[in-house]
């Protein structure tokens, strides 16, 4: 690329950055994020170009606008600059924030307790400024702005502490910025029922992205995930198994939405199951502190929101003849729920007993097995609410 035409896209850059940025100035404390001044932007760029200036970027600030660059970021924004998607990331964030600062206001003008989801919110927005921060693609114009919002999420988080931290909700990557595919809900069954246990695994792929600490290798490990159990030879998933995927830097990825019931603990046990899936092969070696970390922060989290005891949570081995997930993980699973018998029939036969009846005349009936291969048992398993390998996957 030409100089001139860096100039140029930088300078869009510090125009789309306007028109959120000056959107913090009604926040005395903590610091607001900084207003540029920015050049006019030229409109005879041609859109296939990569580097064309993505529509969202003279839209005010809306929810419809986030959601806007959620799906360019899924969409057209594959095919666009590094630095475009940069970009994105950056506004889809300070948006998040905004909104964030802006119910923490209300809340106070009304002498309202900080609410949770606004805590959450600013933290969600907290991981994507970091992830920009790190990446080795961003300008240093990037980089200082998502410094600064950095600062200016944490000035907001001190106001929210006063939140309950054993419930408060765990920080995601959204799908969007992981880039899962649409998935096809023909071949999903909507939960029922309160979900009142959690279940561990690992992903031990034969074949695994090699990570780097960066979120675009995590997110390409999360797709590969996906891609195994939307595109199975035996059998091809609505979507991804799991509900959430932790990757070894402590990272939680949105994976299969609630609403839908997983697939992963094979058959009738997939009922009332919050499944996840922590991305390594921990039968070879240790999970990491900062992934662990993560993992008991989303089960405490999703212990209080639904209401499951401590001694719910298991081990996809104890729900059929598998390794997964792994001894090294099984271990901190055990000690977690203050069972410290390292001896699997003896809980399996306690998860029989626990299991929900087998629904009658629904397709729940024919639920679910997880893709991973480091989940395949050593006999043939039901399928997971999905379609013959006939059927054609949906494309990325």
């Amino acid at each position: 690329m030409s100089c001139a035409r860096r100039t140029s896209i930088r300078t869009l850059l510090l125009v789309s950055s306007a028109l959120v940025g000056g959107l913090f100035s009604g926040c005395q404390t903590p610091k607001p994020l900084p207003v540029e001044m920015r050049d006019s932007v030229a409109t005879n760029q041609v859109r296939q170009d990569p580097d064309a200036v993505p529509t969202w970027v003279a839209e005010p600030l809306s929810w419809d606008k986030l959601q806007h660059i959620e799906t360019w970021i899924a969409t057209d924004g594959q095919n666009a600059s590094r630095e475009w998607r940069i970009e994105a990331e950056l506004e889809l964030n300070r948006g998040r924030a905004e909104f964030a600062r802006r119910d923490l206001n209300a809340l106070r003008a009304k002498g309202g307790e900080p609410d949770q989801t606004i805590a959450t919110r600013l933290q969600t927005a907290r991981v994507g400024f970091v992830a920009v921060m790190s990446d080795m693609n961003a300008t240093p114009g990037q980089r200082r702005r998502a410094e600064e919002s950095i600062k200016t999420c944490d000035g907001l988080l001190t106001e929210t502490r006063r939140v309950n931290t054993t419930t408060q909700a765990v920080p995601m990557v959204a799908r969007a910025t992981w880039g899962a595919r649409t998935p096809v809900l023909a071949r999903l069954d909507k939960a029922e029922g309160p979900y009142r246990r959690i279940t561990v695994h690992h992903s031990a792929e034969p074949n695994p992205v090699e990570l780097d600490g960066s979120l675009r290798t995590s997110c390409e490990a999360v797709r590969q995930i996906q891609s195994a159990h939307m595109n199975g030879a035996r059998t091809q998933y609505g979507d991804i198994g799991y509900h959430y995927v932790i990757d070894p830097y402590g990272r939680v990825f949105e994976a299969r939405k609630l609403e839908w019931q997983g697939a992963h603990a094979s058959g009738d046990h997939n009922q009332q199951n919050i499944g996840i899936c922590m991305i390594g092969n921990f039968e070879k070696e240790k999970p990491s502190a900062a992934a662990l970390e993560a993992l008991e922060k989303t089960i405490e989290h999703l212990r209080a929101q639904h209401k499951i005891g401590r001694t719910e949570l298991y081990l996809h081995s104890e729900f059929r003849d598998t390794e997964c997930p792994g001894e090294h993980m099984a271990s901190w699973v055990r000690r977690y729920r203050g069972v410290t018998d390292n001896s699997g029939k003896a809980q399996a036969g306690t998860v029989q007993a626990s299991a929900p009846k087998k629904a009658t005349a629904s397709k729940s009936s024919a639920n679910k097995a997880t893709a991973s291969k480091s989940s395949t048992p050593k006999t043939n398993a039901p399928k997971s609410g999905a379609k013959n390998s006939s059927g054609k996957p949906m494309p990325r």
